[in-house]
């Protein structure tokens, strides 16, 4: 038999205990990073977009400050949509980097910080860069999607209505034929019930015709 297993020694201990304590601190780390994403990049800004709204609602009415202010949250919108597509591909290729969730937690603390002025200085020196280059091609491309989209649309919509017609004349076809071999078969059942019927009488009246003849008249005994 073998030797039974040998308690774990105070350095033994020293050194397992630490990889669980590590993998709770990242297991927690990560979810309050990722609480901390959703308040501070979305929470937040929904707020000040409120605030926003309820500025003015003639546009003539508004001040160079008040429009700076709509102008830094539309930029901070923008930023937010470019940095939610490209935080999918990040997440999945480099969520595994230490303090990965708490520098994306910098960076939008960096990006509301002082009115949004962060959102403003990306937005004017690398989105509104990148789409003041690529608007003519952007734009042609979604003219195009949209005209592909609508091509397969209705060639999509007018297979299912073909479909559909199909279907619904097979289905009344059938209903159709189901009806008439009903009254078909009632109509039999009919002429057979009467058929019985004139054998029935028939029959009835050869056994009275016979009883005639065979039974004497009473005037006759007379």
């Amino acid at each position: 038999p073998g030797s039974p297993p040998r308690p774990l020694s105070l350095t033994d201990r020293s050194t397992v205990v630490p990889c669980w304590v590590k993998m709770l601190r990242s297991m927690i780390g990560s979810t309050i990073s990722r609480l901390g994403c959703v308040v501070i990049g979305h929470m937040y800004p929904v707020y000040k977009t409120f605030k926003a709204f309820k500025l003015s609602d003639e546009p003539s009415e508004l001040d160079e400050a008040q429009l700076g202010d709509l102008r830094r949250i539309l930029s901070y919108w923008a930023v937010m949509g470019v940095f939610t597509f490209a935080e999918f591909f990040l997440d999945f290729f480099m969520s595994w980097i230490p303090l990965f969730f708490e520098t994306k937690i910098l960076f939008l603390c960096w990006l509301v910080h002082s009115n949004f002025s962060g959102a403003k200085f990306v937005y004017e020196n690398f989105v509104d860069e990148v789409f003041l280059k690529h608007e003519v091609d952007i734009d042609h491309s979604l003219a195009v999607c949209k005209a592909q989209a609508r091509t397969k649309a209705s060639r999509a919509a007018g297979v299912v209505a073909g479909y559909l017609a199909t279907t619904i004349a097979m289905a009344l076809s059938k209903s159709q034929d189901m009806m008439l071999d009903k009254l078909s078969g009632q109509h039999q059942k009919g002429h057979e019930f009467r058929f019985e019927e004139l054998q029935v009488e028939s029959s009835t009246v050869d056994v009275e015709e016979k009883g005639g003849n065979v039974r004497p008249s009473r005037s006759t005994e007379d």
